[in-house]
């Protein structure tokens, strides 16, 4: 990640590999923090590193699929 301490929407956005939009959005549903200087939202680069971890964290928490019995892939 960067060393900017702040970063805009599209930097985040990239960052995340999702669009400006869905940035925006996770900023109004509280799931990210931001500032807004002027006329500008700004992600302070600290709280997208959080916010990726946050959801590494949950992301490793959700079951495999093929643990509930339900693989398709099996040799018949």
């Amino acid at each position: 990640m960067t060393d900017k301490r702040f970063l805009s929407v599209k930097e985040a956005a990239e960052e995340l590999c999702v669009s400006a939009s869905t940035v925006r959005n996770l900023i109004k549903a509280g799931k990210l923090r931001a500032a807004k200087l002027g006329n500008s939202l700004r992600i302070p680069t600290a709280d997208l590193e959080n916010f990726i971890a946050e959801a590494l964290e949950a992301d490793a928490q959700l079951p495999d699929d093929d643990q509930n019995g339900d693989d398709q892939s099996s040799d018949n």
